[in-house]
């Protein structure tokens, strides 16, 4: 068998569906709700994210999907390096602040929560998300509208009980899921 290889170029079909179908349907997979962030000082810069996932554990590597016009990802970039937070319920405002609804840009987003450096990479993590993973660039993919972000995580914080329920976004809204079998 021969080892799988990357196409180093991309050329998208011509049968695409309208964007409004498409966005229709992506409000039905739900999706865990995190903030990535970048920078340190005045330049950190932040955002809301659900398009994260895990991508590898050999590296432990996870796959991020940041708008190509993010001012987060132009300092990803330049720095090298990211963080994950995913967050919990109590979150939800600093959610909608690193989601631009509140009329917040660069690091007036920082204004909110506990936020201290990585120990790796010095990105901002939020003390008291239920994880923050500091993480390397491996590599950045240009897709439409997007870049995934490939990050191999350098650094793992629990910060959150494990019985804390997480924040999702889910028809367009956000949901809370918690963990099987606990009552509050």
């Amino acid at each position: 068998m021969t080892p799988m290889t990357a196409k180093a170029s991309f050329e998208p079909p011509d049968n695409f569906v309208g964007q409004e179908d498409f966005r229709s349907a992506m409000r039905r997979l739900a999706g865990g709700v995190t903030l990535v962030t970048a920078g340190q000082g005045e330049s950190r810069r932040g955002l809301t994210a659900t398009a994260v996932c895990s991508l590898s554990m050999d590296p432990p590597s996870l796959l991020v999907s940041i708008n190509r016009q993010s001012e987060c990802l132009a300092v990803i970039d330049k720095m090298g390096a990211f963080g994950v937070n995913i967050i919990s319920q109590e979150h939800k405002l600093l959610s909608e602040k690193f989601a631009s609804r509140c009329g917040l840009n660069g690091c007036e987003k920082f204004a909110a929560g506990q936020w201290s450096s990585s120990f790796v990479n010095s990105v901002p993590l939020l003390d008291d998300a239920l994880v923050a993973i500091d993480c390397r660039v491996l590599d950045m993919i240009e897709r439409g509208s997007h870049m995934i972000v490939i990050g191999g995580a350098q650094e793992v914080r629990a910060g959150g009980r494990v019985r804390d329920s997480v924040l999702v976004y889910w028809q367009g809204a956000y949901s809370v899921l918690e963990a099987a079998g606990v009552r509050r």
